[in-house]
C-alpha cells in the first residue's frame, strides 16, 4: 500500500510539472507570435494602412481593420510582404531599417493610389533608407506641410551602399532641396516612372544650390570616392506641364560616380542654375540616352568635372535636346577623340547659345526633333 501511494504521489507531481511546463511554454508562444519578431519570421501577406486605423498587433490584415501608420506596419510585417496605404494624408516621417529583409527573394511592397499623401512629421527627411530590397509604389510624396513651408528632402538614402530600392510610380513634389538622393555608394536601384514636381524650392548647403529633383552621387568637396554606381532612372518627368518649375537639374550625376543610366526620362523647367545642364554629368561610363530635355535655364546636357584630367567616357545618345537657354549639350573640358564618338545621333534644336560649346561635338547631333 505504501509502494502504491507513493507511486500515486509520484504521479501526481509528474502531472503537475507537465502542466507547468505546458502552460509556461504555451505563454512563450503567446508572447512571441504578438511580438514584431515573431510577425518578421512569419509568412509574407498583404497589409493594410489607414490614417483612420489602429496601430495594434491584430490590425493591419484587411482594409477594414488596418493599422494607422506606414512606420508601425514597416517596423513588423514579413520580410517580402506588401503594405497597401488607403487615401488620405499621412502626417509621420518614416525610416527604412529592415536587414533581416535584404536576403528575401521578394522585396517588400508598399504600394498605394496618388491620393494617399505622405507629408512626414517634421524630421529632415519625410523617408529615410537605411537598408534596400523594398519597392515604393504609386503614392505621393509632398513636401509641403504648410503653405510656403517644405520639407528639406523627401527621400533619403542614408546609409552605406544601399541596394535594390524602387521607386515607381510616385509623386514627388515640393522639396525644399533634393527630392531623391542616391549616395554613399548606392547601386542596382530604379527610380522609374515618377513624377517630379517643384523639387528645389528653396535650395540649401553652403552654395544653396542643393536643389536637384534626383541627385546620385556626393561632390567630391564633401566626400571623397563615392561610387554611387548601376542605378537606372526610367521614365520620369519632371516639371512636365509646370512652365514655372522651380530647382537646378532633373538629374545630377557626381563625380565619383560611374554606370548609372538615365534613360526616356523628360525634363522641362528647371530654373535656378544657367551654369548647369537638365541633366548634369560629372562621374565616368553613364548613359544618357533618349532623353527629353526642354525650356531648361543652363543647357540640355552638360558633361564634365571642369578641366578633367582624364578622360569620362559617357556615352550620349539619342536624347533631344531643344529651347534651353545655354547650350544643346555643354562639354565643359576638352575631350578625346574616343569621347567625342560616344555623343552621338542626338536631336539638337533652338538652344540659345548653340547646339554645342565645341566644335569637335558638331558631329553629336543627328535628324530631326521629332518629339
Amino acid at each position: 500500500m505504501q509502494i502504491a501511494a507513493r507511486s500515486i504521489i509520484r504521479f501526481v507531481v509528474w502531472l503537475l510539472l507537465l502542466g507547468a511546463i505546458l502552460i509556461g511554454g504555451g505563454i512563450a508562444l503567446y508572447t512571441q507570435s504578438r511580438s514584431p519578431a515573431a510577425a518578421r519570421a512569419a509568412e509574407a501577406a498583404t497589409f493594410y494602412v489607414s490614417p483612420v486605423g489602429v496601430d495594434d498587433p491584430a490590425s493591419g490584415s484587411s482594409e477594414a481593420a488596418p493599422f494607422k501608420t506606414l512606420q508601425y506596419a514597416l517596423d513588423r510585417v514579413p520580410c517580402g510582404s506588401t503594405i497597401r496605404l488607403a487615401a488620405g494624408i499621412y502626417t509621420e516621417d518614416i525610416d527604412v531599417n529592415r536587414a533581416d529583409c535584404l536576403s528575401s527573394p521578394t522585396p517588400l511592397l508598399v504600394s498605394g493610389p496618388p491620393e494617399a499623401i505622405l507629408v512626414g512629421a517634421g524630421d529632415t527627411y519625410i523617408v529615410e533608407v537605411l537598408t534596400g530590397n523594398i519597392e515604393f509604389n504609386g503614392f505621393t510624396t509632398d513636401g509641403e506641410y504648410t503653405p510656403g513651408d517644405y520639407r528639406k528632402k523627401l527621400v533619403y538614402v542614408n546609409a552605406e551602399g544601399v541596394n535594390r530600392l524602387s521607386l515607381i510610380g510616385l509623386t514627388l513634389r515640393n522639396a525644399r532641396e533634393e527630392c531623391v538622393r542616391l549616395r554613399l555608394n548606392a547601386q542596382h536601384n530604379v527610380i522609374a516612372n515618377n513624377r517630379f514636381e517643384h523639387c528645389g524650392r528653396e535650395g540649401g548647403g553652403s552654395t544653396g544650390d542643393n536643389r536637384e529633383a534626383l541627385y546620385i552621387g556626393t561632390t567630391a568637396s564633401q566626400l571623397e570616392n563615392d561610387q554611387s554606381a548601376y542605378n537606372w532612372v526610367m521614365g520620369n518627368t519632371f516639371n512636365e506641364g509646370i512652365p514655372d518649375g522651380t530647382g537646378s537639374e532633373c538629374v545630377d550625376i557626381k563625380g565619383s560616380a560611374h554606370h548609372n543610366v538615365v534613360e526616356n526620362n523628360r525634363c522641362f523647367f528647371q530654373s535656378s542654375d544657367p551654369e548647369s545642364g537638365g541633366i548634369n554629368v560629372e562621374g565616368a561610363e553613364n548613359l544618357i540616352i533618349n532623353n527629353l530635355v526642354e525650356g531648361n535655364a543652363g543647357s540640355g546636357i552638360r558633361l564634365g568635372l571642369g578641366e578633367a584630367t582624364t578622360p569620362r567616357q559617357n556615352r550620349v545618345i539619342g536624347n533631344t535636346l531643344r529651347n534651353n537657354r545655354a547650350f544643346g549639350i555643354n562639354l565643359v573640358y576638352e575631350p578625346t577623340a574616343d569621347e567625342v564618338a560616344l555623343i552621338r545621333g542626338n536631336c539638337l534644336q533652338d538652344n540659345f547659345e548653340g547646339n554645342v560649346n565645341r566644335r569637335v561635338l558638331e558631329s553629336a547631333g543627328g535628324g530631326l526633333c521629332s518629339r
